[in-house]
Order: C-alpha cells, then structure tokens, then sequence
C-alpha cells in the first residue's frame, strides 16, 4: 500500500501591526519567538523599529528602534532583517547595515552609498554566516556583498544581466539570500525566477528552477528559507515550495499563499523529518496528482511516508499570518486543503 501525506493548514491567525507599512521576519535568538521589523510614522518622521513576538504574535518587547529619521537616498524605507543564533541581529536601511546585540542593545553601522566595490545603494535582504560575515544583497546593483563583523568589505558577486540574457553570474533584482551549509549563500534571484547558488568565496555553483507554474518552477521569488528543507516563497505564483535541499528534482509539499495580498517574507519555526522514497513528479503513475490549492496544475506526489510539518509565518505588507502543518497519512492520493 502506498502511503501519501495531505497537508492541512490549521489554526490559521494573523497578527496586524496597526503602526506597520512593513512587516519583515526572521528566527530569534530565543527559539521560540520571532523577531519583526516595521516602519512607522513619528514627529512627520519615518522610522523603525525591531519588535520581539511570542509565535502567536503577541509582543513582548522592542528590540531596538532608531532614534532619529532613518535616511534611504531612495525615499521611502524598505528594511531587511536578519538574526542569527548568538542573537545578532543585522538590519539593513537602503545603503547602510546596523548590527544589534539582541540583549545589551548595543549597536554600530557601517556602509557607503555608491556603485564601487564595497559600497551600496538599496539593500534588500542581509544575512549572518557561520564565521559572523554579514551578507547583503542590493537589488540595484544586482549583486551580493560581503563584510567581515567588523563592516570591512570582503567580497562582492553578481552582475546586472546584459541584453536580457541569463547567465551563471547574472542577478536581476536579488530580494533574499540565506546562509547553508559550508556558508555556501542561496539568492533568491527574483527577476531571474530562479535561486542561484554560490560558495563562500561567491563561486557560481548552480541555480534551481526557472519561470513558471508548476512545482518547481518559479514567478518572482521573493523569499527562502534553508533548514532541513529549502523553502521558496513566490510572490508571482502566491505560494511557498517546499524542496529538497540535496535534489533538483524534489518537492515536497506546495501550498497556496493566496490569503497574504503581497507576500513578501516567510519563516518556518519548526524542522521537517522527511522519509520514503521522495517524490514523483510529472507522471501520475496511477497515483492522483496534487491540485495545491489550484496552485499547482501538474502535480506532485509525496510517497512512502514524507512529513512536513511545523509553524509557518508568512508576512505581506503590515500583516503576518501564522499557519499551522499537519501532516495527515491517506491512501493513493495527496491534496493540500487551504
């Protein structure tokens, strides 16, 4: 007998921040909370500000917030968020990066505006390796730089695409990266409808999916997060992808984010525990296809067991909605209810 898995979301919330104009997410220094970073309005001002959340989005206390106007050469802010395990937090704020000691509070900043080695211009997404670099990508130079924890500029990767070709090196409007394994930097290459990954040095190393529909494939892919799984949420298609970190060629659960009018980041607080033989893609093989919410018109079958399950967080414009997974075992068929 084959065993499948259908994923229920349950317990659906949402937490709405009545001050927001942006909502980001990251993992917190305490496991079980959240950390979110806002904008808002204060003496005809716009600033920011860092919050801690318990997962049910209750606060429980500000981290941080600056004390004067935040300043972007940009215009309005777009903050980035990071948090790593020893409880640093990274904020990036259009061409400048703060780091915050999530405990004592205390913090510094480093960054310059411009189009040279070492300088910025629209921060998009940052994140912590292992050995404490600090990660950014600038979705205006289409690239991703390094900096040691001192802010001394290591290394940069990345080009604007030329005659709209797509080439190994090539990022178009770079939203997100994470850290894995071996600090190897997964970029969600959003214009490019692809995550390209590089090894610590910034060495091309390949990329996976391209534009399109169905499982595995991608519309504008504006967040990832690397755990057990690699989860991939599109802000073109409205969903988030779970994959195999180790295959191509694997998904492991698709569910419709149509509920979050612009999503815009997600955050996976529990681990998965996968097993069995995969997945099967394409081909029915006499088993009934996924239909994902409607999100997924091909099909993808999870066989032998695999389980995903934990709390999702998927945050849009001032808004996040925390979902629960619930893996349940069913015979020859696998659909995903909303």
């Amino acid at each position: 007998m084959t065993v499948n898995v259908t994923f229920r979301l349950t317990n659906v919330k949402k937490w709405t921040s009545t001050h927001s104009s942006y909502l980001g997410l990251s993992d917190s220094c305490k496991a079980a909370n959240a950390y979110s970073i806002d904008t808002f309005w204060s003496d005809q001002k716009q600033k920011i500000r860092v919050v801690e959340h318990a997962i049910d989005g209750n606060k429980i206390r500000d981290v941080w917030s600056c004390s004067k106007q935040c300043a972007s050469p940009n215009g309005l802010l777009s903050p980035a968020l990071s948090v790593d395990e020893k409880g640093t937090i990274a904020i990036g704020i259009g061409h400048e990066v703060i780091v915050v000691d999530c405990e004592t509070r205390k913090s510094y900043k480093f960054g310059k505006h411009g189009h040279y080695p070492g300088q910025l211009q629209s921060i998009s997404s940052v994140a912590i390796s292992s050995a404490g670099n600090i990660l950014v990508s600038d979705k205006v130079l289409n690239q991703v730089s390094m900096f040691g924890s001192d802010g001394e500029f290591v290394l940069s990767f990345g080009t604007s695409p030329k005659n709209g070709s797509i080439t190994e090196h090539s990022l178009r409007d770079p939203r997100a990266l994470v850290v894995g394994e071996k600090d190897h930097v997964y970029v969600a290459d959003t214009g490019n409808h692809r995550i390209a990954i590089y090894n610590h040095e910034g060495r091309y190393l390949k990329s996976i999916g391209k534009h399109g529909t169905r499982a595995g494939e991608f519309i504008s892919p504006c967040d990832v997060v690397l755990k057990e799984l690699l989860l991939v949420l599109e802000q073109g298609n409205k969903r988030v992808q779970f994959l195999s970190k180790d295959s191509d060629n694997d998904v492991l659960g698709v569910f419709s984010a149509d509920c979050v009018d612009i999503p815009k980041h997600v955050l996976w607080k529990l681990p998965a525990t996968t097993g069995g033989g995969g997945v099967v893609r394409g081909e029915r093989k006499g088993v009934q296809a996924v239909q994902s919410c409607g999100a997924d018109k091909d099909g993808v079958v999870i066989r032998s067991g695999g389980v995903v399950r934990g709390e999702l967080l998927v945050a849009g414009a001032g808004e996040v909605f925390h979902l629960t997974l619930t893996p349940t075992t069913v015979t020859n068929e696998a659909t995903f209810t909303c």
